[in-house]
C-alpha cells in the first residue's frame, strides 16, 4: 500500500478572511494588503493576487509595499477570524481523512493512506470533493496537492495554484512513479 498524502493550502488565506469579514471595505478592494497599517511601520502578512502583480510579497515592509502599489488598501490581520476559519477548515478536512495535521494556520496535511477502497476514486477526485466541501461550508478557496509523501504534496500544491496552460486549477496529484517528472 502506497502512502496517499494531500496538502490543503488555503489560497491567500489572510486576504480571503479579511474580505469575508469586511465585505464593504476589504471585500471591495482589489488591491489589498493584510498586515500592518499604512500610517505605521509594519510587515505584509499577505497580499491579494492583484497586489502581488505589483511585486508586493509577504514579509515585506508595509511602507515598501505601498511604494510598489500605492493604490492598495491596508488592513490589519483579523487574528481571531483567521483562527476561527482555520478551525472550521480543519473540521471539514477531518471528515475526509483519518489523519489531519496542521502545518500552519492555513495549511494541513491529510494522510489518506488505506482509504482507496473507502472512496473508490482517484486521489485527485477526492481532492476535488474536499475543495468543494471547504468552499461550500466556509466560503474560502483552497488548493490541494497530493502524492506519496509530504514533499511531493507540497510541490503538487504549487502546481495546483499555478497550473500549466490547459490544466485544471485547484487540485493536482502526482501519481506514484511520476515524482521525477
Amino acid at each position: 500500500m502506497l502512502p496517499r498524502i494531500l496538502l490543503a493550502d488555503a489560497d491567500a488565506f489572510f486576504v480571503a478572511v479579511a474580505r469575508q469579514i469586511d465585505p464593504d471595505g476589504a471585500g471591495r478592494a482589489e488591491l489589498l494588503i493584510v498586515g500592518g497599517r499604512s500610517d505605521q511601520r509594519g510587515v505584509v502578512c499577505s497580499a491579494s493576487y492583484e497586489a502581488r502583480k505589483f511585486g508586493v510579497r509577504s514579509a515585506m515592509p508595509t511602507a515598501r509595499a505601498l511604494r510598489l502599489c500605492p493604490q492598495a488598501m491596508v488592513v490589519p490581520v483579523p487574528r481571531q477570524a483567521c483562527l476561527d476559519r482555520s478551525r472550521q477548515i480543519g473540521a471539514v478536512l477531518a471528515r475526509f481523512a483519518p489523519v489531519v495535521a496542521a502545518a500552519s494556520i492555513d495549511e494541513w496535511y491529510l494522510d489518506l493512506s488505506g482509504t482507496e477502497r473507502l472512496y473508490g476514486e482517484p486521489l485527485v477526485e477526492t481532492a476535488r470533493r474536499i475543495r468543494a466541501a471547504v468552499q461550500a461550508e466556509t466560503g474560502l478557496p483552497l488548493s490541494i496537492g497530493g502524492g506519496t509523501n509530504k514533499l511531493v504534496a507540497k510541490l503538487a500544491v504549487e502546481l495546483a495554484k499555478r497550473p500549466p496552460p490547459g490544466a485544471e486549477r485547484g487540485a493536482h496529484v502526482v501519481e506514484p512513479g511520476e515524482e521525477a517528472a
